[in-house]
């Protein structure tokens, strides 16, 4: 046996209860103590033997068999008393005469329990001190809404201690106060001081040696009117519908509250805050003593005293005035409990202020607040839920329409959406929490009575998409499912506002009707927020700050308030931001449907759609200065996005106003000839064309035909020849030197081989270039230069002016420009017969743009790495090239000038045994070359043509040979190249 255990079983008078017991049980120290538990458990009595709990029957049995293990100290009626309860199992009555002849006892010191001597406690007195709250009156101590087991000693102890925290308190006052009427020794003092550190830490007790101790944590006693609702742990609901998807969020914000008293969950209206707030306070309410507690501040008008609606939620009576707020952080003092402040946007300033207040001035208060903007609080942590991810929006819209989903799993992907965001673990509480949930979701959906398939899933994954994956949208959906059916459902979409809500309007409100919802958000905007907000429905998709300010700023809103109301919108949670850098933000598709709505009535539609397609072409006007002189990534960057604005810009003002739609066309080729999205240029300007000449400002005419050269180059070379030629005169009025150079470059550079028209061009070019001119203007007339002498078979010329255009791309960090002009190195070498280093360079560049996106700029490199490598007999490695090329391109290989490599292809084709479709590309390729006005080959061209027309006339016979090159006559560019690269007619039908 230990010193510390011999000293406190050795009182040097009379023994204690405890000691005798001790002394009958091996020398084995036991103390018991009596525990009733409140949550949940009603007021059972368990008792505590040696830290094991013990259920109420056992209780009743152990606390009788305690005392009769007293022996000399219970005598007469008493022992026949404890011998009746001891035999008398569980049940209520028992529990109430084992309470009362426990407090019988320990009133004459018969049985140890934890009765304080001294002035009696109120029974309703608590004492809240760090994580831990102390209910003298009921013998229980709780550390965040845990009982925790102590001997009826160290209570006693702890009790005293805490009466008189802060106050050094002599070993003999401790020793009269714990054993009054006993003699011990000193030793069992410490032995409970040592207890009581264990439990509440080394440091919550103090010994001042030679005098006593002194409890050191900061204590508060709390009567029963300063409690919270009579001592219940929170008012969450038993039951919530089960949680779907938002396991990542559950655990972030389960980790972050831990961390922060203070976080808001933000959202647009219906994304799921209430229902993930819910989630969080139901997993965290065991973290605090006083448990959690949910006050909805929905129905409260704005103005109202927020600190009165939680007061009123808690039980707590404040004062009708003073400092209310103040009051009610002072009787929360003592209390750890999770507040939940839900539907807070209403009343955003009055939460703020009483939120930052009760996490300033409490020990123990962790607020969470539901709200579709920020409190703007220092310290306050932020989480923004975004739209569920396609597969849970799937999921919840099923289990919601009361069906089965088989083969639902991974709609998205088959639908080319993507994967949805893995929660990954979510570890401990969320992790529990989530599988709970899930557990109840399957259990619903097994239930159902409808099945889907997987053509089922993708529809709904459709449905869930346009429903921007809100789950409030999503739920209202459900309800329709069972009238409309999902394909019916889908169609009425744009119908929205009005399908999803009640059938009686009257009934409507923000939680069962879409269009109520977002009416809700819209009232609680400012006059200038709401104009900002239906104007920006305009916009078809994303937009960046600078493009919405552009087209929606006027007279009476400024460009700066404009930016100004779309930040108010963001922090509304009413305009999304998109994960990208630049920032691009959008209208939800139903936000969008409800602004249009909106114009609509202000009477600003028509007004509306000049203005943007005003800002659109004003935005796309810096994209051409900047373009010249900007880094290209950086540009690249910025205005690459605008793209899925400027095609619905483009149909919007050839209707609505067409000279802003010849402008737009002018000032956005440099923006769509790096996106390679010529096709969509080209098919647009036949319609624009008509109207060039009706446009009053000579520069917007003069760039336009600009942009109809670059969108035509090497496609359509007599097309971009002819806007060449209009462009050089209409810059020639205009003294504009830059832009006459370029157009007389592209003029020349259009012609593609030597002769008198391209040299004329290229001198009239050279007369007006500038050395300090950006390396994007001047390297394509480098380019040009270089071509001209190639065809020419001028090779060293040729070579020298390829090297000064990626030397002029160097000095300004000019990518694109250097790696053009190292394709067109490679393609000279192999011109030069150096075929050995055209393969060398060839595959140098293969692996430089081994992981470039597609560009036409790629199509060519591998093209021609194709061709060297059949002039040097490799044609398996020329095959492998092919097919990368193929796989590589994607669809961009039927717009990126791929066609004038059919002759080299065909020669492929013949070397590999298919003869005949080796003739068939050859009658392509004449028909190509025809169709887009190009009369002559380049030079390696040429050659893989002659070789091509060689080794068919060897292999064939006249007639079936020119049968096959008629057949190839009447393929067009996509049939011959799917030919070519070995792709099925699928591909070609649907390109």
């Amino acid at each position: 046996m230990s010193a510390a255990k011999t000293a406190a079983t050795s009182a040097t008078d009379a023994p204690t209860p405890a000691d005798r017991l001790t002394d009958r049980r091996s020398h084995r120290t036991t103390d018991h103590t009596i525990d009733r538990r409140h949550a949940g458990e009603g007021d059972a009595t368990s008792v505590s033997t040696g830290g094991i709990q013990a259920g109420p029957g056992a209780g009743v049995k152990a606390a009788a068999s305690i005392a009769m293990a007293q022996g000399s100290d219970v005598t007469g009626d008493d022992a026949g008393r404890w011998r009746r309860l001891a035999g008398a199992g569980a049940g209520p009555a028992a529990g109430v005469e084992v309470q009362t002849a426990l407090g019988e006892a320990a009133q004459g010191e018969h049985v140890d329990v934890a009765a304080a001597p001294g002035t009696p406690v109120p029974a309703t007195r608590q004492y809240r001190f760090g994580e831990f709250k102390l209910l003298p009156g009921e013998r229980l101590l709780f550390r965040r809404g845990t009982a925790v087991a102590l001997t009826a000693r160290a209570f006693r102890l702890l009790v005293e201690l805490v009466e008189h925290a802060g106050r050094l308190l002599s070993k003999d006052e401790l020793m009269r106060r714990v054993w009054p009427g006993v003699v011990v020794e000193e030793n069992n003092l410490a032995v409970q001081i040592a207890t009581l550190r264990k439990v509440l830490g080394p440091q919550a007790i103090v010994t001042i040696a030679g005098c006593g101790y002194r409890f050191a944590m900061e204590a508060t006693a709390v009567d029963a009117e300063d409690a919270p609702a009579s001592g219940r742990a929170g008012n969450l609901p038993v039951r919530l519908p089960p949680l779907i998807g938002r396991t990542q969020e559950l655990a972030n914000v389960m980790r972050l509250q831990a961390e922060a008293p203070l976080l808001t969950l933000c959202g647009e209206a219906g994304v799921g805050k209430t229902r993930l707030a819910q989630a969080v306070a139901m997993s965290l309410r065991g973290r605090h003593a006083d448990g959690a507690w949910w006050v909805d501040l929905a129905a409260l008008p704005a103005g109202t005293d927020v600190a009165a609606a939680i007061a009123r939620t808690l039980g707590i009576n404040l004062p009708a005035g003073g400092d209310r707020v103040g009051t009610l952080a002072a009787r929360l003092s003592t209390v750890s409990m999770l507040l939940v402040l839900d539907n807070a946007e209403h009343l955003i300033d009055e939460t703020g202020r009483v939120a930052q207040r009760l996490v300033q001035s409490t020990p123990a208060i962790a607020v969470l607040v539901t709200s579709q903007q920020p409190l703007g609080l220092e310290g306050e942590h932020l989480v923004r839920l975004g739209p569920l991810p396609v597969d849970d929006a799937v999921a919840l819209l099923a289990q919601r329409a009361g069906v089965q989903r088989t083969g639902a799993e991974g709609a998205a992907e088959s639908m080319g959406m993507g994967p949805t965001d893995d929660a990954g673990e979510s570890g401990g509480e969320a992790e529990s929490a989530a599988n709970q949930h899930g557990a109840v979701e399957r259990r619903h959906v097994d239930e159902g009575l409808t099945v889907w398939d997987a053509t089922h899933a993708r529809t709904a994954a459709r449905i869930c998409q346009r429903l921007d994956g809100n789950p409030l949208a999503i739920q209202l959906a459900a309800a329709r499912v069972h009238a409309l059916g999902l394909d019916g459902l889908e169609a009425r979409l744009p119908q929205r506002l009005t399908l999803l809500a009640p059938g009686e309007p009257a009934r409507a409100t923000r939680r069962n009707a879409l269009a109520a919802a977002l009416s809700w958000s819209c009232e609680l905007l400012s006059d200038r927020e709401r104009a900002v907000l239906r104007r920006l429905g305009v916009f078809p998709a994303s937009f960046s700050l600078q493009g919405a300010a552009l087209a929606l700023a006027d007279d009476l809103l400024p460009a700066g308030r404009v930016i100004d109301a779309i930040l108010a919108l963001v922090d509304r949670s009413l305009i999304a931001v998109e994960p990208v850098v630049p920032r691009r933000l959008r209208l939800m598709e139903t936000m969008r449907l409800f602004a249009l709505e909106q114009m609509a009535v202000a009477g600003e539609t028509a007004a509306m759609r000049v203005r943007w397609c005003a800002g659109v072409r004003w935005l796309f006007d810096e994209a051409y200065e900047e373009h010249w002189r900007a880094p290209q990534a950086t540009w690249r960057a910025r205005y690459e996005p605008e793209l899925t604005t400027l095609w619905p810009a483009l149909e919007t003002a050839i209707q609505a106003c067409p000279d802003e739609a010849v402008a737009l066309f002018a000032s956005s080729w440099p923006v769509w000839m790096m996106a390679e999205a010529q096709d969509r240029a080209r098919a647009i300007a036949p319609r624009l064309v008509p109207l060039v000449e009706a446009h009053g400002d000579p520069q917007v005419r003069a760039r336009f035909w600009e942009a109809m050269s670059r969108g035509h180059a090497l496609d359509h070379p007599s097309v971009a020849r002819d806007a060449s030629r209009r462009a050089a005169a209409l810059y020639r009025a205009l003294g504009d030197a830059r832009g006459e150079y370029l157009a007389e470059v592209e003029l020349a550079f259009n012609w593609r081989v030597d002769g008198p028209q391209a040299r004329e061009a290229l001198e009239r070019a050279k007369a007006l270039e500038d050395p300090d001119w950006p390396a994007l203007v001047l390297e394509r007339g480098w380019t040009t230069v270089a071509m001209v002498h190639t065809t020419a078979g001028e090779h060293e010329a040729a070579r020298h002016a390829f090297e000064a255009a990626v030397e002029v791309c160097r000095r300004d960090g000019h990518e694109v420009g250097i790696l053009r002009g190292l394709v067109n190195l490679a393609d000279l070498a192999r011109v030069e017969g150096q075929l050995a280093q055209a393969v060398a360079q060839g595959e140098a560049l293969r692996t430089r743009l081994a992981s470039a996106p597609a560009t036409g700029l790629l199509g060519t490199a591998l093209t021609n790495l194709v061709g060297a490598l059949l002039a040097m007999d490799q044609t398996e490695r020329a095959q492998a090239v092919s097919e990368e090329c193929a796989r590589r391109m994607g669809p961009l290989l039927f717009d990126a000038c791929v066609w004038t490599s059919l002759d080299t292809l065909g020669l492929l084709h013949l070397k590999r045994g298919q003869v005949e479709n080796a003739a068939r590309l050859a009658g392509a390729a004449d028909r190509a070359f025809r169709a887009h006005g190009q009369d002559a080959r380049q030079p390696n061209e040429a050659v893989d043509q002659q070789l091509l027309d060689a080794g068919l006339k060897a292999a064939l016979g006249d007639e079936r040979r020119q049968q096959l090159r008629e057949e190839g006559e009447r393929m067009d560019d996509v049939r011959a190249l799917c030919l070519a690269f070995g792709l099925s007619a699928k591909v070609a039908r649907a390109v």
